[in-house]
């Protein structure tokens, strides 16, 4: 972090203890660190960042309600190279990619519940291929599931800016 005024040379320093702060509590120079070996070693390497948050609200004295953040977190991770598919042709992917697909792992009933998936009467319990068991953002991750786990693949579509979510034995899309 690089102060341009004198005054903020305090205030920079403050920023850049929470940065460093930051990086540890999220492992981000572990993941990082990972990437540059995909890159150097595979051709590419993916980074899944996004934000999650629980919102609530709040009444006032003259019977307004208030929308507040009760807890709030963003999350980054190394996706492993061979989680990830894109259109044969591509080649500057992602710039150039028609689709790309993240394949994902995740327990049935979340799925089942989350209304963002319609069609999961279908889905079945599927057994984790032995190389996907090396995840690399949970070095404590067992070998086998204790819950029963669904293979979902998320298909970014690049021209509808859709993104299309399939299973295995699923006829139609989730």
């Amino acid at each position: 972090v690089n102060p341009k005024r004198a005054a903020s040379i305090k205030s920079a320093k403050i920023l850049e203890i929470a940065l460093n702060y930051l990086w540890r509590c999220k492992k981000y120079k572990r993941e990082n660190t990972k990437n540059i070996i995909d890159g150097k070693t595979i051709g590419h390497s993916w980074f899944k960042t996004g934000y999650t948050g629980t919102t609530g609200s709040v009444e006032i004295d003259n019977g307004l309600t208030i929308e507040t953040i009760d807890s709030e977190d963003f999350f980054g991770y190394r996706v492993p190279w061979d989680c990830m598919t894109f259109s044969p042709g591509a080649i500057d992917p992602p710039h150039d990619c028609a689709w790309i697909c993240h394949e994902v792992w995740a327990p049935m009933e979340d799925v089942k519940k989350n209304p963002r998936y319609k069609n999961t009467d279908q889905l079945k319990p599927q057994t984790k291929r032995p190389q996907y068991n090396n995840n690399t953002t949970n070095a404590e991750q067992p070998n086998e599931f204790d819950e029963a786990m669904v293979c979902l693949k998320e298909i970014w579509d690049m021209k509808s800016k859709k993104v299309f979510t399939l299973s295995d034995g699923v006829d139609s899309y989730l």
